[in-house]
Protein backbone atom coordinates (compact mmCIF):
# COMPACT_ATOMS: atom_id res chain seq x y z
CA UNK A 1 0.00 0.00 0.00
CA UNK A 2 2.88 2.34 0.76
CA UNK A 3 4.12 2.29 -2.86
CA UNK A 4 0.69 3.26 -4.16
CA UNK A 5 0.49 6.17 -1.73
CA UNK A 6 3.94 7.32 -2.85
CA UNK A 7 2.96 7.10 -6.54
CA UNK A 8 -0.20 9.11 -5.91
CA UNK A 9 1.79 11.71 -3.98
CA UNK A 10 4.35 12.09 -6.80
CA UNK A 11 1.64 12.60 -9.41
CA UNK A 12 -0.31 14.92 -7.11
CA UNK A 13 2.78 17.06 -6.58
CA UNK A 14 3.43 17.24 -10.32
CA UNK A 15 -0.15 18.31 -11.10
CA UNK A 16 -0.09 20.80 -8.24
CA UNK A 17 3.01 22.42 -9.79
CA UNK A 18 1.09 22.77 -13.07
CA UNK A 19 -1.89 24.26 -11.24
CA UNK A 20 0.24 26.91 -9.51
CA UNK A 21 2.18 28.06 -12.56
CA UNK A 22 1.69 31.66 -13.73
CA UNK A 23 3.48 33.49 -16.56
CA UNK A 24 6.03 36.06 -15.42
CA UNK A 25 5.96 39.68 -16.57
CA UNK A 26 8.46 39.05 -19.38
CA UNK A 27 6.32 36.27 -20.84
CA UNK A 28 3.14 38.34 -20.47
CA UNK A 29 4.77 41.23 -22.36
CA UNK A 30 5.97 38.90 -25.12
CA UNK A 31 2.52 37.32 -25.50
CA UNK A 32 0.97 40.77 -25.80
CA UNK A 33 3.52 41.71 -28.46
CA UNK A 34 2.80 38.49 -30.39
CA UNK A 35 -0.97 38.92 -29.96
CA UNK A 36 -1.19 35.52 -28.24
CA UNK A 37 -2.93 34.42 -25.06
CA UNK A 38 -1.96 31.79 -22.50
CA UNK A 39 -4.47 29.71 -20.56
CA UNK A 40 -3.27 27.51 -17.74
CA UNK A 41 -5.80 24.75 -18.30
CA UNK A 42 -5.04 23.28 -14.85
CA UNK A 43 -5.57 26.50 -12.87
CA UNK A 44 -8.91 27.43 -11.29
CA UNK A 45 -7.87 31.07 -11.53
CA UNK A 46 -7.46 30.84 -15.31
CA UNK A 47 -10.20 28.58 -16.69
CA UNK A 48 -13.56 27.11 -15.68
CA UNK A 49 -13.67 23.42 -14.73
CA UNK A 50 -9.89 23.20 -14.26
CA UNK A 51 -10.44 20.50 -11.62
CA UNK A 52 -11.91 18.17 -14.26
CA UNK A 53 -8.74 18.57 -16.33
CA UNK A 54 -6.51 18.00 -13.27
CA UNK A 55 -8.49 14.91 -12.28
CA UNK A 56 -8.34 13.51 -15.83
CA UNK A 57 -4.59 14.07 -15.94
CA UNK A 58 -4.17 12.46 -12.52
CA UNK A 59 -6.05 9.29 -13.51
CA UNK A 60 -4.23 9.16 -16.86
CA UNK A 61 -0.78 9.44 -15.25
CA UNK A 62 -1.72 7.00 -12.50
CA UNK A 63 -2.91 4.45 -15.04
CA UNK A 64 0.25 4.94 -17.11
CA UNK A 65 2.37 4.57 -13.98
CA UNK A 66 0.76 1.17 -13.41
CA UNK A 67 1.63 0.23 -17.03
CA UNK A 68 5.27 1.30 -16.48
CA UNK A 69 5.96 2.81 -19.93
CA UNK A 70 9.50 2.88 -21.26
CA UNK A 71 8.78 5.32 -24.12
CA UNK A 72 7.66 8.94 -24.08
CA UNK A 73 6.03 10.78 -27.01
CA UNK A 74 6.45 14.56 -26.71
CA UNK A 75 4.17 16.85 -28.70
CA UNK A 76 3.87 20.62 -28.96
CA UNK A 77 1.07 22.15 -26.84
CA UNK A 78 -2.56 21.46 -25.89
CA UNK A 79 -4.86 21.65 -28.91
CA UNK A 80 -8.10 23.61 -28.77
CA UNK A 81 -10.31 20.51 -29.16
CA UNK A 82 -7.98 18.03 -27.48
CA UNK A 83 -5.87 18.44 -24.36
CA UNK A 84 -7.25 21.95 -23.72
CA UNK A 85 -10.60 20.32 -22.91
CA UNK A 86 -9.55 16.98 -21.41
CA UNK A 87 -6.28 17.89 -19.68
CA UNK A 88 -4.67 14.80 -21.26
CA UNK A 89 -2.08 15.26 -24.05
CA UNK A 90 -3.12 14.08 -27.54
CA UNK A 91 -6.61 13.24 -26.26
CA UNK A 92 -9.98 14.69 -27.29
CA UNK A 93 -13.35 14.23 -25.64
CA UNK A 94 -14.39 12.10 -28.62
CA UNK A 95 -11.64 9.58 -27.72
CA UNK A 96 -12.77 9.36 -24.08
CA UNK A 97 -16.46 9.19 -25.05
CA UNK A 98 -15.92 6.37 -27.54
CA UNK A 99 -14.02 4.26 -25.00
CA UNK A 100 -16.63 4.83 -22.29
CA UNK A 101 -19.38 3.62 -24.64
CA UNK A 102 -17.31 0.64 -25.72
CA UNK A 103 -18.11 -2.91 -24.72
CA UNK A 104 -14.37 -3.49 -24.55
CA UNK A 105 -13.57 -3.40 -20.83
CA UNK A 106 -9.89 -2.97 -21.67
CA UNK A 107 -10.40 0.23 -23.70
CA UNK A 108 -8.01 2.72 -22.10
CA UNK A 109 -10.60 5.36 -21.13
CA UNK A 110 -13.41 2.89 -20.30
CA UNK A 111 -13.31 4.17 -16.74
CA UNK A 112 -15.83 6.41 -14.99
CA UNK A 113 -12.99 8.39 -13.41
CA UNK A 114 -12.42 10.20 -16.74
CA UNK A 115 -14.80 13.14 -17.16
CA UNK A 116 -16.02 15.16 -20.13
CA UNK A 117 -16.78 18.89 -20.16
CA UNK A 118 -19.08 18.99 -23.21
CA UNK A 119 -22.53 17.53 -22.67
CA UNK A 120 -24.52 19.04 -25.55
CA UNK A 121 -26.34 16.28 -27.48
CA UNK A 122 -23.61 13.87 -26.34
CA UNK A 123 -21.66 14.85 -29.46
CA UNK A 124 -18.04 15.73 -28.96
CA UNK A 125 -15.57 17.56 -31.13
CA UNK A 126 -13.05 15.34 -32.80
CA UNK A 127 -9.47 16.45 -33.37
CA UNK A 128 -7.06 15.38 -36.10
CA UNK A 129 -4.12 14.86 -33.77
CA UNK A 130 -6.03 12.88 -31.15
CA UNK A 131 -7.73 10.52 -33.55
CA UNK A 132 -4.58 9.49 -35.39
CA UNK A 133 -2.50 9.17 -32.21
CA UNK A 134 -5.12 7.03 -30.47
CA UNK A 135 -5.94 5.20 -33.69
CA UNK A 136 -2.35 3.95 -33.57
CA UNK A 137 -2.21 3.47 -29.80
CA UNK A 138 -5.32 1.31 -29.86
CA UNK A 139 -3.51 -1.02 -32.26
CA UNK A 140 -0.86 -1.45 -29.57
CA UNK A 141 -3.57 -2.24 -27.00
CA UNK A 142 -5.10 -4.89 -29.27
CA UNK A 143 -1.70 -6.54 -29.73
CA UNK A 144 -0.92 -6.45 -26.00
CA UNK A 145 1.96 -4.01 -26.46
CA UNK A 146 2.90 -1.35 -23.95
CA UNK A 147 1.63 2.19 -24.56
CA UNK A 148 4.01 5.16 -24.58
CA UNK A 149 3.51 8.00 -22.14
CA UNK A 150 2.17 11.18 -23.80
CA UNK A 151 3.17 14.76 -22.99
CA UNK A 152 3.58 18.22 -24.57
CA UNK A 153 6.76 20.29 -24.55
CA UNK A 154 4.56 23.24 -23.53
CA UNK A 155 1.75 22.05 -21.23
CA UNK A 156 -0.44 25.17 -21.33
CA UNK A 157 -2.84 26.39 -24.02
CA UNK A 158 -1.39 28.99 -26.35
CA UNK A 159 -3.96 30.64 -28.60
CA UNK A 160 -5.30 33.71 -30.38
CA UNK A 161 -8.68 34.80 -31.61
CA UNK A 162 -9.67 33.58 -35.04
CA UNK A 163 -12.60 34.57 -37.21
CA UNK A 164 -16.25 34.76 -36.22
CA UNK A 165 -18.15 31.48 -36.60
CA UNK A 166 -21.75 30.94 -37.72
CA UNK A 167 -22.98 31.15 -34.10
CA UNK A 168 -21.21 34.54 -33.72
CA UNK A 169 -18.68 33.07 -31.31
CA UNK A 170 -15.04 33.81 -32.11
CA UNK A 171 -13.00 30.70 -32.89
CA UNK A 172 -9.62 30.08 -31.33
CA UNK A 173 -6.45 29.37 -33.30
CA UNK A 174 -3.76 27.25 -31.71
CA UNK A 175 -0.52 29.16 -31.18
CA UNK A 176 2.89 27.64 -31.73
CA UNK A 177 5.25 27.62 -28.71
CA UNK A 178 8.65 29.21 -29.28
CA UNK A 179 11.88 29.24 -27.27
CA UNK A 180 10.69 31.17 -24.22
CA UNK A 181 7.56 29.05 -23.79
CA UNK A 182 9.47 25.83 -24.35
CA UNK A 183 11.99 26.74 -21.64
CA UNK A 184 9.04 26.85 -19.25
CA UNK A 185 7.84 23.50 -20.58
CA UNK A 186 11.21 21.76 -20.18
CA UNK A 187 11.04 22.29 -16.39
CA UNK A 188 7.74 20.42 -16.25
CA UNK A 189 9.06 17.72 -18.58
CA UNK A 190 11.92 17.07 -16.16
CA UNK A 191 9.46 16.87 -13.26
CA UNK A 192 7.35 14.37 -15.19
CA UNK A 193 10.40 12.22 -16.01
CA UNK A 194 11.12 11.95 -12.28
CA UNK A 195 7.80 10.10 -11.90
CA UNK A 196 8.51 7.50 -14.62
CA UNK A 197 11.30 5.20 -15.81
CA UNK A 198 11.49 6.42 -19.40
CA UNK A 199 14.23 4.96 -21.62
CA UNK A 200 13.31 6.37 -25.06
CA UNK A 201 11.90 9.76 -26.11
CA UNK A 202 10.22 10.44 -29.46
CA UNK A 203 9.46 13.95 -30.72
CA UNK A 204 6.10 14.58 -32.40
CA UNK A 205 6.36 17.72 -34.51
CA UNK A 206 8.98 20.35 -35.24
CA UNK A 207 8.54 22.36 -32.00
CA UNK A 208 9.43 19.41 -29.77
CA UNK A 209 12.24 18.44 -32.14
CA UNK A 210 13.77 21.91 -32.24
CA UNK A 211 13.56 22.40 -28.47
CA UNK A 212 14.89 19.06 -27.27
CA UNK A 213 17.39 18.26 -30.01
CA UNK A 214 19.01 21.70 -29.69
CA UNK A 215 18.94 21.60 -25.90
CA UNK A 216 20.17 18.01 -25.61
CA UNK A 217 22.10 17.22 -28.81
CA UNK A 218 23.88 14.14 -27.41
CA UNK A 219 20.62 12.37 -26.55
CA UNK A 220 19.05 10.34 -29.38
CA UNK A 221 15.41 11.43 -29.75
CA UNK A 222 13.86 10.35 -33.09
CA UNK A 223 11.46 12.71 -34.86
CA UNK A 224 7.95 11.71 -35.99
CA UNK A 225 5.94 14.02 -38.21
CA UNK A 226 2.93 15.63 -36.54
CA UNK A 227 -0.36 14.16 -37.89
CA UNK A 228 -2.28 17.44 -38.05
CA UNK A 229 -0.04 19.56 -40.27
CA UNK A 230 -1.71 21.31 -43.18
CA UNK A 231 -0.92 18.56 -45.63
CA UNK A 232 -2.95 15.56 -46.81
CA UNK A 233 0.07 13.29 -46.35
CA UNK A 234 0.67 14.28 -42.70
CA UNK A 235 -1.41 11.44 -41.16
CA UNK A 236 0.33 8.88 -43.37
CA UNK A 237 3.76 10.26 -42.46
CA UNK A 238 2.85 10.13 -38.76
CA UNK A 239 1.71 6.51 -39.04
CA UNK A 240 4.90 5.59 -40.91
CA UNK A 241 6.98 7.27 -38.18
CA UNK A 242 4.97 5.48 -35.50
CA UNK A 243 5.45 2.17 -37.29
CA UNK A 244 9.21 2.72 -37.45
CA UNK A 245 9.07 2.41 -33.65
CA UNK A 246 6.56 -0.43 -33.23
CA UNK A 247 6.49 -2.21 -36.62
CA UNK A 248 2.84 -3.28 -36.44
CA UNK A 249 1.30 -1.85 -39.63
CA UNK A 250 1.06 -3.25 -43.15
CA UNK A 251 3.74 -1.92 -45.46
CA UNK A 252 1.67 -1.52 -48.64
CA UNK A 253 0.37 1.96 -49.43
CA UNK A 254 -3.13 0.66 -50.14
CA UNK A 255 -3.47 -1.02 -46.75
CA UNK A 256 -2.16 2.10 -45.01
CA UNK A 257 -4.72 4.26 -46.81
CA UNK A 258 -7.42 1.81 -45.73
CA UNK A 259 -6.26 2.13 -42.11
CA UNK A 260 -6.44 5.96 -42.31
CA UNK A 261 -9.94 5.69 -43.81
CA UNK A 262 -10.97 3.40 -40.95
CA UNK A 263 -9.70 5.88 -38.34
CA UNK A 264 -11.77 8.63 -39.99
CA UNK A 265 -14.84 6.38 -39.91
CA UNK A 266 -14.34 5.49 -36.25
CA UNK A 267 -13.52 8.92 -34.86
CA UNK A 268 -15.13 11.23 -37.42
CA UNK A 269 -13.73 13.48 -40.10
CA UNK A 270 -12.16 16.84 -39.29
CA UNK A 271 -14.61 19.01 -37.31
CA UNK A 272 -16.16 22.08 -38.90
CA UNK A 273 -14.27 24.20 -36.39
CA UNK A 274 -10.94 22.71 -37.44
CA UNK A 275 -11.82 23.25 -41.11
CA UNK A 276 -12.53 26.91 -40.32
CA UNK A 277 -9.22 27.24 -38.52
CA UNK A 278 -7.41 25.65 -41.45
CA UNK A 279 -8.81 28.27 -43.79
CA UNK A 280 -8.12 31.23 -41.50
CA UNK A 281 -4.65 30.11 -40.54
CA UNK A 282 -3.51 28.38 -43.74
CA UNK A 283 -1.07 31.08 -44.74
CA UNK A 284 0.39 31.49 -41.27
CA UNK A 285 1.51 28.00 -40.31
CA UNK A 286 4.66 26.53 -41.79
CA UNK A 287 4.90 22.94 -42.99
CA UNK A 288 6.89 20.44 -40.96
Amino acid sequence: MGDYIKIDAEIDAFIDSLKKWEPDEQLKALMKFKDLKISNIYSDADVDNAKIRRDNLFFYLKKMKDLNPSRLFVGEAPGRWGCSLTGIPFTSEAIISKDQKSEDKDAFFNDSNFQILSKKNHEFQTEETSKFVWGCLNQLCMKGLKLPLLWNIYPFQLWKDGKKCKDNNVSQINGKPEDIECKVGIKFLFKLLECFSIKEIYLIGEVAEKTLKVGFPVVRMPYIRHPSRKSPIAPKKFIEGFDAVYQIFPKSSGELEEFIKRINEIYGLKSEDEKNLDESDKSKESEE
